[in-house]
């Protein structure tokens, strides 16, 4: 099991973005693109930081792809989920 403080300020930013978005909690899911990802992680390096960009552009595409009846954009979300859950080691978690 991977516990909270080993997780890298990329895969608890992550976490916070799928747990928002499958508990369906939309506020918090707008809070957390909303924010600065890299605020709270200082002095993380540049692959790190790239990381967190990256969970931020892929999460901010999510409520498009899904409102979508287009079967690329299912496919986008698909995708972009399961990517987002890699980052954040969200398989790793149960």
């Amino acid at each position: 099991m991977t516990f909270a403080k080993h997780l890298t300020p990329s895969e608890r930013y992550a976490r916070r973005i799928l747990r928002a978005w499958y508990e369906g909690d939309l506020a918090e899911f707008e809070t957390a693109l909303k924010n600065d990802p890299h605020s709270g992680a200082s002095s993380v390096g540049l692959a790190e930081q790239e990381r967190m960009d990256l969970v931020q552009d892929l999460a901010g595409r999510f409520p498009a792809w899904e409102q979508s009846s287009q079967r690329e954009d299912a496919a986008s979300l698909d995708a972009a989920l399961q990517l987002t859950r890699r980052l954040a080691r969200w398989d790793e978690r149960r």
